[in-house]
């Protein structure tokens, strides 16, 4: 069952992320890049939202 939860995610992360990629592609920028460019931009965005919702919480 996990391995069926862990594929699916990754399939969802592929499909989420093919349209942003093949922007970035077409102004020149490599897949190779774009893909953890934009992945790990979206992760620092939720992290520094977490940051600055945390005295809110506290």
């Amino acid at each position: 069952m996990t391995v069926v939860l862990l594929i699916l995610l990754g399939v969802l992360l592929a499909v989420i992320l093919s349209g942003p990629v093949e922007a970035l592609h077409r102004h020149k920028i490599s897949r190779f890049i774009s893909s953890p460019l934009i992945f790990f931009g979206v992760l620092a965005f939720l992290f520094l939202g977490g940051y600055l919702f945390l005295p809110d919480l506290s």
